[in-house]
């Protein structure tokens, strides 16, 4: 989906929640039709519901898996890059830290300010 900062432009958020809605639909759909065909094949009506269980359980399982993969991918990219670009990951580094502790500061400065006027 396109965002635009036009008129008429999806809504960030709402482009979002339709995604969600049209993968969690389509994720119902496959596995209620997955579902109601291995019970078909078996043939028997007491099959049904352990079968649903099991498909369902392993459509979480995949899920899991690809994000645990996508997860893996993403460092290793991260770790290339880091390694191509070693110093820019060093300010990066050395910034991250700066920012910590001077927020750190100001914190408990914030907090003991707060405790002095009461």
């Amino acid at each position: 989906i396109k965002i635009n900062d036009e008129v008429g432009a999806l809504n960030p958020s709402f482009s979002g929640s339709m995604i969600f809605a049209l993968g969690f639909g389509s994720f119902l759909i496959y596995f209620s039709l997955l579902a109601l065909g291995t019970g078909a094949l078996l043939g028997s009506g007491w099959w049904f519901l352990p079968v649903l269980v099991v498909l369902y359980s392993g459509g979480i399982l995949s899920i899991r898996w690809l994000r645990a993969y996508n997860h893996i991918r993403y460092v290793g990219r991260l770790d290339k890059k880091a390694k191509a670009n070693a110093t820019l990951f060093e300010q990066c580094e050395t910034l991250r830290s700066e920012l910590i502790t001077k927020l750190t500061h100001y914190k408990n400065e914030f907090l003991n300010t707060k405790n002095s006027n009461g």
